[in-house]
């Protein structure tokens, strides 16, 4: 495989920042697109079903093949396959069947580098390298709505800061380096071509909010249509802990656990770590109901990994040859004692061995004191002091599975599935086991299986059989940007200094929303309208630029977008319809203006138009209308995917 080096072009960018948050330009591709056909004329026989896992550490893909005039009916877990051959991941540490590659990126002088190249590149880098210009990971960590200046996001931000980029801009150049190489893997390997049909499932962790769930499915919106990757976009969205529960107790043939069964789950991963507790609601196929809202921390392995660093910056502060530059023992510490920290000593280091004596990290350029120096010297770091920056991670999970176990009361929870990348570490099983006794652990690797694919092959094995989920529920609330005529009787008009238009002599608010599908109202069973309208000048087009928003907060209608009232709303879409047909055509009539503009030869007259705006759930779809006249025919449509508003894992 050929790969890429410069910074990617493919994958544009089409965000606008607002107030932090992220607003898409333009309406996804719309789901009634026709299948396209294959060179030969003929609808292609293959579709695939993607499952996509980005995590804070690793990402991994998984997917399975199939005839969609015969879908399986059941799989096993090992038919379903994983993407592997990451660029630059054959290596000291990782083999190239192997189906994670990092989450990391870096962008440096002028150049792009993802995955394994990435830290090939940076660790090759002769150059001084500072705090600004570390690696770009845990980049997932920026898709949720966190104001904290420590941990991961304090060195992100610094990074970010210096390249020039937001959050979700970074994750799309990476995620669509990800995509390009599935793709690739998929043409060589199955024979996929750009006719065939692919469904993107993705995963995500189970305390994140429909804001941030939207983030992410914007992104692959973009990623899906400007890397031609399948037709339309309709994703299927599952909680992490639900697609690693799926995998593990069914998928695999190892489920012991019965209709009525409480369990919980911990998907302790590198940044957040999740815990939800589930209750058997179905056997076959395996489904399952919260019985506990999922509660999340930070408090994943990276922050033992930055905990690490600060020791260790300590412990080296007295190596006064480190100093020669203000960057070299930032370089030395990051490329030559982290990597091997992470993969040798973290994911060893075990507890309950005891905490006497040392752990030792080959430390090239280090000077052994009171002798001369070496070329290679060994780091000796006091296991107490490994210990130590266990605690913040140890301790947050071992809360939140307190917490889980105190809100589910009687119920009796007896088992406890340990996912993520984390899980495998012998010190948290400990902390688990010595602070729980009476919790059976379930973890993959006890039951032979690779931990990395779990939840990927997960999300693909729940995405197949979608039935029996969660009751379709919407999570967040979808609304039309508005003008309104200026109502001093309004309580939410009284907040703002009314305009005044010269046209008609009215008053009126600009930018008001109104909230038509609202989340404590429920998933609406039938389409909802609402009567707005537009002046035009003699000389204007007549197109409608129609602004849809959304947002997962309160809401209250007749405020406008900028007040604080819609704090959090950002926009999901937009409808565009051109009417100048229907003025060139005579069927809307111009009226005289109320106030003209000697200056302006066309305030004379103007055109109001009076049109509905519909609003209908289409499955995991939003179909937006207008209708002119009002009530009559429909001048344009769009579709708008509202999949990360709906309750994961609903069909």
């Amino acid at each position: 495989m050929s790969r890429r080096t410069n910074a990617p072009r493919r994958c544009s960018s089409r965000y606008r920042v607002s107030r932090g948050d992220i607003a898409m330009t333009d309406a996804p591709p719309s789901v009634e697109s026709a299948v396209p056909e294959a060179a030969n004329g003929n609808q292609t026989d293959a579709r695939f079903l993607v499952g996509l896992d980005y995590g804070t550490t690793y990402t991994t893909v998984s997917y399975i093949k199939y005839d969609p005039r015969d879908p399986p009916k059941a799989v096993t877990g090992n038919e379903i396959k994983y993407i592997s051959s990451w660029p630059e991941s054959a290596g000291h540490y990782t083999s190239q069947n192997n189906p994670q590659v990092p989450s990391e990126s870096w962008y440096h002088k002028g150049k792009y580098y993802w995955g394994y190249d990435a830290h090939k590149k940076w660790r090759g880098e002769q150059g001084y390298l500072s705090r600004s210009n570390r690696l770009i990971k845990s980049a997932k960590l920026l898709l949720i709505d966190n104001n904290s200046e420590t941990g991961p996001r304090r060195d992100l931000k610094q990074t970010m800061k210096r390249i020039g980029k937001e959050g979700p801009d970074v994750i799309k150049d990476y995620l669509c380096e990800v995509f390009k190489h599935t793709k690739s893997e998929l043409t060589e390997l199955e024979g996929y071509t750009d006719g065939c049909q692919v469904e993107l499932a993705f995963c995500v962790p189970a305390g994140w909010s429909p804001t941030a769930l939207l983030k992410l499915q914007t992104i692959l919106s973009e990623i899906v249509e400007e890397l031609n990757f399948g037709t339309g976009f309709d994703p299927f969205i599952l909680h992490e802990p639900e697609a690693a529960a799926a995998y593990v107790l069914e998928a695999a043939s190892t489920n012991t656990l019965r209709k009525g069964d409480v369990f919980m789950v911990l998907d302790a991963g590198g940044g957040t770590v999740d815990a939800i507790t589930y209750r058997v609601s179905r056997k076959a196929p395996f489904r399952l109901n919260e019985v506990v809202t999922p509660a999340g921390s930070d408090c994943g392995s990276t922050y033992i990994n930055q905990a690490f660093g600060n020791e260790v910056r300590k412990m080296l502060k007295d190596e006064k040859y480190f100093f020669e530059h203000p960057h070299m023992r930032e370089e030395l510490i990051e490329k030559n004692i982290m990597l091997p920290f992470e993969y040798e000593v973290k994911k060893n280091f075990d507890i309950s061995k005891g905490l006497d004596g040392n752990d030792q990290i080959s430390v090239n350029g280090l000077k052994e004191r009171g002798a001369k120096p070496q070329l290679s010297t060994l780091l000796s770091i006091p296991r107490k002091t490994i210990a130590k920056c266990f605690n913040h991670s140890l301790q947050g999970i071992k809360d939140l599975v307190g917490q889980q176990l105190a809100a589910a009361g009687r119920k009796k929870v007896q088992r406890l599935l340990l996912v993520g990348g984390f899980a495998a570490s012998p010190s948290l099983r400990h902390a688990l086991r010595t602070t729980f006794p009476l919790l059976e652990l379930i973890y993959p690797n006890k039951l032979d299986m690779e931990m990395g694919y779990v939840v990927s092959r997960g999300t693909v094995y729940r995405a197949l059989d979608k039935t029996n989920g969660p009751n379709r529920q919407i999570m967040a609330s979808y609304g039309f940007l508005q003008i309104e005529d200026y109502d001093e009787r309004m309580p939410a008009h009284r907040r703002y200094n009314p305009e005044y238009r010269n046209l008609d002599g009215k008053a009126y608010i600009d930018d008001c929303i109104n909230w038509l599908i609202k989340k404590d109202r429920g998933l609406p069973n039938a389409p909802v309208t609402t009567r707005n309208y537009q002046l035009f000048k003699k000389n204007e087009r007549l197109e409608i630029r129609q602004r849809v928003y959304f947002t997962d907060g309160p809401v209250r209608d007749h405020h406008t977008v900028d007040d604080d009232v819609n704090k959090g709303a950002v926009l999901a879409g937009r409808l565009v319809v051109d009417l100048n047909r229907l003025k060139e055509s005579g069927l809307i009539q111009p009226k005289k203006a109320v106030d003209v503009d000697p200056d302006d030869p066309n305030s004379s007259e103007y055109y109001e138009v009076h049109y509905d705006l519909v609003m209908e759930v289409q499955g995991r779809n939003l179909k937006v209308s207008l209708l002119y006249p009002p009530g009559q025919d429909s001048q344009g449509s769009t579709q708008i995917c509202i999949a990360a508003a709906l309750q994961p894992g609903a069909e």
